[in-house]
């Protein structure tokens, strides 16, 4: 009897070094591939939600989920599974598509992933991967060649000193001071491979009185096109654009209780240069409307991390126009935008 009882004590132990040890923490999932081909080691680079430019041979995809024991179950084991399960499908690359960090509900770290052989090393790897345990999210604008949609719709407020429409109501001896206007807009950009298109179109509103004796109500529709070239490093897209703007505008004047309806057409092409950091909008940007003034601005934003593509932006320029009146324009827009690769991703 005594034996039969030392037997079981002594197989609990091993059981529990068993558990101790080996650390029984993952279920492994696989798919498209399976461990018949198991090298001893092979150099594998990390990535997370990765847009690839190139097309890539996908070779299997792999989930890593609790097993019930939560042992042994942190990032770091976890990417050394990645890495040797890369191995066994002949894969170089890993991108992972989802991840579940510890919550109440479990305390492992858990991951679907991508495989992909990358034979040509077309993707460029410094300073790109999730190696090393680095929390860093790849995104689209990281890697050119590529094609790109962006919707976009924003909100500007715009407060002049001299405002652009005042040469129309000098002709009819109407004074002007500053006003303001709010500009809705929408627009659609293209980008494929290093060059950019975008198509814009905004409507506007503004309301301003000088004194007791005029009142004036601006209505106006504004039509845009850039074009650009993005010269690419690490970190910076440095890209001289040349735009062209349209803008109608239906003037509603009242002046000593005459009411008055005034229409202009103004063109405004302008040539920039804009350098802009991956993880927001910061720059410098250099804009000369070519032909009556020279415009130096600034700009700053940030990327939010409910999704890659919005971003909020101010501006603020100075500049003297074509009859020498110093304009100082305060502008500020909130842009919320959603877009897709159109390529097939990888």
């Amino acid at each position: 009897m005594k034996s039969i009882k030392n037997s079981v004590i002594f197989i609990i132990l091993i059981f529990c070094s068993l558990i101790l040890f080996s650390g029984c923490s993952y279920y492994i999932s696989r798919d498209g591939y399976s461990k018949t081909d198991i090298k001893d080691s092979c150099e594998v680079y990390i990535f997370k939600n990765f847009y690839f430019a190139e097309k890539l041979k996908k070779v299997g995809s792999v989930k890593l989920e609790e097993s019930g024991l939560t042992m042994n179950c942190e990032m770091e084991n976890a990417f050394s599974i990645l890495k040797r399960e890369a191995c066994y499908a002949n894969a170089n690359m890993i991108n992972i598509t989802k991840e579940y960090f510890p919550d109440r509900s479990s305390s492992c770290y858990r991951c679907d992933a991508d495989l992909y052989q990358d034979t040509n090393y077309s993707v460029i790897y410094k300073y790109r991967t999730y190696d090393h345990f680095k929390i860093v999210e790849e995104s689209p604008f990281d890697y050119l060649p590529f094609n790109y949609v962006c919707f976009n719709f924003g909100i500007d407020y715009t407060s002049v000193n001299k405002n652009f429409w005042s040469d129309l109501l000098k002709q009819y001896n109407l004074p002007t001071e500053k006003a303001a206007f709010v500009l809705y807009r929408q627009s659609i950009s293209f980008i494929y491979q290093e060059y950019y298109f975008d198509l814009n179109f905004g409507f506007f509103q503004a309301a301003f009185n000088n004194n007791d004796s005029l009142e004036s109500d601006v209505l106006g529709l504004k039509f845009g096109i850039d074009f650009g070239y993005n010269v690419l490093n690490d970190v910076v897209t440095i890209s001289p654009y040349l735009g062209l703007r349209y803008f109608y505008q239906n003037h509603t004047v009242s002046y000593n209780k005459d009411d008055l309806t005034l229409e202009q057409w103004m063109r405004h092409p302008d040539i920039s240069l804009r350098a802009n950091q991956f993880s927001g909008v910061i720059g410098i940007n250099l804009i000369y409307p070519i032909y009556y003034t020279l415009l130096i601005s600034g700009n700053a934003g940030y990327n939010f991390n409910f999704h890659k593509y919005p971003f909020l932006n101010s501006d603020e320029y100075i500049g003297i126009n074509h009859n020498q009146s110093l304009i100082k324009n305060f502008y500020c827009s909130i842009n919320f935008g959603y877009g897709f690769n159109i390529d097939k991703k990888y």
